[in-house]
């Protein structure tokens, strides 16, 4: 996995909701917009996921809210999927943000910068598996 900061977002089209769009997040009067080098978007409201920095061994970028696959870590004893969360309220201290097993008590729970030596695969986004109306977005 490496690592490049940079901030960027992306959200679902309010248009089109099971697009993404890519660039800088605006909110104006309760209207959320994506701008990047082409035009204005407009989102979903709580569709928004901030670039973490880091891309996957494919070179795909990584965002909050991601799916990610650790299959080569001195980490875990085996392959995992963890969800990446940029606003760790219940893991003070981290400051890139943590990778975490959902729906487990246990301890499977790491700093997305102790990845960086990992092989490590983005695999879907929290959003993939939910219905994509404006409602449950």
């Amino acid at each position: 996995m490496n690592y490049q900061y940079k901030i960027k977002f992306k959200a679902r089209n309010a248009e089109l909701p099971r697009c993404w769009v890519y660039g800088y997040f605006v909110k104006v009067n309760g209207n959320c917009a994506i701008f990047n080098d082409d035009r204005e978007f407009k989102v979903i409201a709580g569709s928004k996921c901030q670039f973490t920095g880091f891309y996957d061994d494919l070179g795909h970028e990584i965002y909050d809210k991601d799916y990610i696959r650790v299959m080569d870590s001195n980490i875990f004893n085996e392959e995992v999927d963890l969800q990446v969360n940029m606003q760790p309220e219940n893991y003070p201290g981290t400051v890139m943000g943590i990778a975490y097993k959902e729906d487990d008590d246990s301890d499977n729970h790491c700093s997305l910068g102790d990845l960086l030596c990992s092989k490590v695969l983005r695999v879907g986004d929290k959003y993939s598996h939910l219905g994509l109306n404006k409602e449950t977005v």
